[in-house]
């Protein structure tokens, strides 16, 4: 009864604060449809985001855009869920690529199958990883606008230099990450760091080390066939064992920690102030290092994988754009906003270069046209060549599941536990494994009993995973 309390007031709230924002969006004339667009950024991406939108409107004087900043990730979400349960959604959503089929479980997404085959969307012209995340039960609920290529890496040619390795030339397997790791690590007397070599759990979320350097010892998440997760393969468990190895080589947690401390954001980040000699990258943070760290030396390039390991440990992540559950009347108008912004040549090539976003749609000219000419000598331009390069090779993206979010968790759980000992690798992976199994069966008991209630319209507001 609590929670049912919660949820009704949560609505309630919601109710209030969006009905007064659609008396101030009201239609420049009659024959005009305004649309509302959640989106989930801030500062300069959010500044970039509006030039894009203005140009669509310029471009589609019958249809008007208002965008809004309203978080949309994991964690964030319960504005949105409580939005489409009080009747009151956007007509557009950003979705993490993760979250989709979670969304599409929940029942707070349109499918999209018959709007793309009206418009022409097909899925062929998208790089295969940015699509498969959009697919779910056989069913399109989104459409990928932006590929995230993950990852690359950095070096500082500097640091190579005074170590006596070739500038030129990164490590290519994990054993000579690891060599090269050494070699570039500096200590004070006291056996404290004052620069490291490299860190492999120096990453945006936990769970994102976990997959990675599974990935690069081979090692996989999940059986698509038989929906079974396999975080505890045997191979993932090797590669946490490394990640700890060379954490008691660094002289224990403990040091690495104090080594952390001293870590900050954006201009203060670890590599750009050359107190990390290697890290690996996503296209954001590549960008922050040519615009604080001008001077450095930059080297970028392949992650390094072990030896024998034939495919990649690189992934695709990336936004795509939805339309919820609702009926608003908007649909066509919603869907042509993002057919521009994902699947149209002049859109997608605008988007590109404001917002410095590779899109998931393979065809856009950005690839043919501003990758190899007159822009291709820009230091950003450079930047997303080298990612395009990730984009093209990469056959990896993360577990598409309703119960993705829980995963994720779970895998930065375990890697808490291994990393302050107290459990193995095999038995923090091996509890993972268990727990994401066990909501994978809740989630589709609830998906059934919301189907018994409503016939896929949601029956409560969405508990977050």
């Amino acid at each position: 009864m609590k929670n049912v309390l919660l949820a009704i007031a949560a609505l309630a709230v919601v109710v209030y604060a969006f009905y007064p924002l659609e008396s101030r969006w009201n239609a420049s004339s009659p024959d005009v449809t305004v649309l509302q667009f959640w989106h989930p950024w801030t500062g300069q991406y959010a500044d970039d985001l509006a030039e894009v939108i203005a140009e669509f409107n310029r471009t589609h004087p019958k249809i008007q855009v208002n965008a809004l900043f309203m978080p949309t990730g994991a964690g964030e979400n319960m504005k949105f869920f409580v939005s489409v349960a009080g009747g009151v959604p956007p007509d557009v959503v950003f979705v993490d690529g993760a979250q989709v089929a979670s969304w599409a479980n929940m029942g707070v997404l349109c499918p999209l199958d018959d709007l793309m085959a009206s418009a022409g969307v097909d899925k062929t012209n998208y790089f295969e990883p940015s699509w498969k995340q959009c697919e779910y039960n056989n069913r399109v609920f989104a459409v990928p606008a932006a590929a995230d290529p993950n990852f690359a890496l950095v070096w500082n040619k500097d640091h190579f230099r005074q170590a006596g390795l070739d500038p030129e030339r990164p490590p290519r397997t994990i054993e000579e990450l690891e060599e090269y790791a050494h070699k570039l690590t500096i200590r004070d007397k006291k056996g404290e760091i004052e620069r490291l070599g490299f860190l492999p759990t120096f990453v945006p979320h936990g769970s994102i080390a976990v997959l990675t350097w599974g990935w690069a010892f081979g090692a996989e998440f999940y059986n698509e066939k038989t929906r079974e997760f396999t975080c505890d393969d045997p191979r993932a468990v090797e590669a946490m064992k490394w990640i700890m190895r060379l954490q008691n080589e660094y002289g224990g947690q403990e040091r690495i920690l104090n080594f952390e401390a001293g870590f900050g954001f954006s201009a203060q980040e670890p590599f750009i102030q050359r107190d990390l000699s290697m890290s690996i990258a996503y296209i954001a943070y590549a960008q922050d290092i040519v615009r604080f760290a001008p001077d450095l030396d930059l080297g970028i390039g392949p992650m390094p994988v072990k030896e024998g390991v034939d495919v990649g440990c690189e992934w695709i992540g990336g936004w795509t754009m939805a339309i919820p559950y609702g009926d608003r009347g908007h649909e066509k108008e919603a869907f042509e906003l993002i057919r521009w912004m994902c699947a149209d040549p002049v859109g997608t090539r605008y988007m590109a270069l404001t917002m410095k976003l590779l899109p998931a749609y393979r065809e856009s000219p950005f690839f043919s046209k501003d990758l190899s000419g007159d822009l291709a000598n820009k230091p950003d331009i450079r930047l997303m060549k080298a990612f395009y390069e990730i984009l093209r090779r990469a056959q990896r993206v993360r577990p598409v599941s309703p119960v993705s979010a829980y995963y994720m968790t779970e895998l930065m759980r375990a890697l808490g536990r291994i990393r302050n000992g107290s459990k193995t690798p095999e038995e923090a992976l091996k509890e993972a494994r268990e727990r994401v199994t066990d909501e994978w069966h809740r989630s589709q008991k609830r998906m059934q009993a919301r189907h018994v209630q409503g016939a896929g319209k949601p029956a409560t507001v969405p508990s977050e995973q």
